[in-house]
């Protein structure tokens, strides 16, 4: 996206920081625009000041009703599209999941979950979400700031599980499980907390995606790349929480369990894998014998 948009107002909001930029979007932190009338300097550098230092503590982020935007272009919005009729399911709502700004604030009157701006060529579509205080884990990974403590991983992988679980009971699978993917609050303790994002690339099991597939080199299941890709199934993600688990603990000295139970979730075989984890709920119960 060519244009900058920080500080100009979309859908209601004020955009504040641009927060990262994906293939499929651009996503930015935003403000409520009737939240600071008057005070539309004062409101940025404390935003962004917060944002630097790690301060939009969730407290804060509720009273400020503070939001992301995501936006993309109309060529590639087919993410935004289908990440918004996922989360605007009510029976979606989960406490380890993102969800859209009006499911946290339904009082909102001026902002709009899903809308448009522009026209033509140079129209865009915008998704609002609530915003999750937190790092993301990949930032985490990168500045090796992840505890080597197993427990620490473990947890977050079970919090995973969860969510990931109420997600397959719905027939969603995830499909695009990574550490960019996953924020972390109370990251240095060793009670984290975590939510996953980013669902744009989800695959209904009863109306999978025929003109693409979706997923991160790495941590996307092996049979469903290539130029013929198998089905999709809750094994896709059961892959990626394996390979996201071995990421946290590759300088720690496991549990034999743990490094058992990573080596089935990634078997790159997906009817061993599946014999060993036939689902995530199984997944689940396995984290939680540790």
């Amino acid at each position: 996206m060519a244009e900058n948009v920080v500080d100009t107002c979309i859908n209601g909001f004020q955009l504040i920081a641009r927060l990262g930029r994906g293939g499929q979007a651009t996503t930015y932190l935003a403000l409520p625009a009737h939240h600071a009338p008057g005070r539309d300097l004062a409101w940025r550098v404390m935003m962004k000041f917060g944002l630097r230092t790690g301060r939009l503590t969730p407290p804060r982020a509720k009273r400020w009703r503070l939001g992301v935007l995501k936006l993309a272009s109309s060529a590639t919005a087919t993410s935004l599209y289908a990440e918004h009729t996922i989360l605007a399911a009510p029976q979606i709502c989960h406490p380890h999941l993102v969800c859209l700004y009006r499911q946290r604030f339904p009082e909102a009157l001026g902002q709009r979950n899903l809308g448009l701006r522009g026209a033509g060529a140079q129209q865009r579509v915008a998704l609002a979400l609530a915003y999750e205080p937190g790092q993301s884990l990949a930032h985490l990974l990168v500045r090796r700031q992840v505890p080597r403590d197993p427990a620490w991983a473990i947890k977050v992988a079970q919090q995973l599980a969860d969510a990931l679980s109420h997600l397959h009971r719905h027939g969603i699978l995830h499909h695009d499980l990574h550490p960019a993917n996953v924020l972390v609050q109370h990251a240095s303790t060793n009670q984290p907390y975590v939510r996953l994002i980013d669902l744009g690339a989800a695959e209904r099991l009863t109306a999978p995606r025929r003109y693409a597939v979706y997923g991160t080199p790495g941590y996307l299941a092996p049979e469903r790349m290539g130029t013929d890709p198998a089905p999709p199934s809750p094994l896709v993600d059961v892959y990626g929480l394996g390979k996201l688990l071995a990421a946290l603990t590759p300088h720690t000295y496991p549990l034999p369990a743990l490094q058992r139970l990573i080596a089935q979730a990634t078997a790159v075989d997906p009817v061993q894998r599946g014999r060993c984890i036939p689902h995530m709920a199984y997944f689940h119960g396995r984290l939680n014998e540790l």
